[in-house]
């Protein structure tokens, strides 16, 4: 199933009963304008439906807010979701961003008005942060594709082999490391 809609806000995609759990993403839905339009167009008719899992593939439109918030959003998102389905395990992977330059893509907003985000690091970061925090979540990383100045990589191949071994592990029980993005264990500046 196709639920998307191409450079959509996060909070399109939440009910408003969930956004108004917060005050940080109450803010956020009150600055989107297409507050839970998505989610009641799209996500609300199919969750009589089973699903396996979800992939979750969106961030663009949230990267020139400032106090951004997007680890909470992504994180009710996904927990909302799950109760909703009634599936408090429900697998997501989450496609993050790729080397995109958001300044570059979006030039009218630049970091001085947006909080330093338009980069996309702010974002990529929370979805690596709710994958590391929340149970069946997992991180496809899509750095390393496309170029700078697209928003979406030409080649969605390696990104589609990544999301397929998250769901071949979730779904089908394979139990290899294979699923699972690099990353590294510490950091030393000399």
């Amino acid at each position: 199933i196709r639920a998307a809609y191409d450079g959509s806000n996060i909070m399109s995609w939440i009910s408003s009963s969930s956004a108004f759990s917060d005050p940080d993403l109450y803010q956020m839905y009150n600055s989107c304008q297409t507050k839970s339009k998505w989610h009641t167009a799209y996500i609300k008719p199919i969750q009589k439906l089973n699903i396996g899992g979800v992939m979750w593939y969106q961030g663009e439109g949230n990267t020139w807010y400032k106090n951004n918030n997007y680890e909470k959003a992504l994180t009710t998102l996904i927990e909302s979701w799950r109760d909703e389905w009634n599936d408090q395990e429900l697998p997501f992977a989450v496609v993050q961003l790729p080397t995109a330059d958001f300044n570059i893509i979006y030039g009218n907003r630049t970091p001085s008005n947006t909080g330093g985000f338009c980069t996309g690091i702010g974002v990529r970061d929370a979805q690596w942060q709710v994958s590391q925090k929340l149970e069946n979540v997992t991180t496809v990383v899509s750095i390393d594709t496309g170029r700078k100045t697209e928003v979406h990589p030409q080649d969605k191949q390696p990104i589609a082999d990544r999301a397929a071994k998250v769901f071949e592990h979730y779904l089908m029980g394979n139990d290899t490391d294979a699923y699972q993005s690099p990353s590294y264990d510490y950091m030393e500046i000399t």
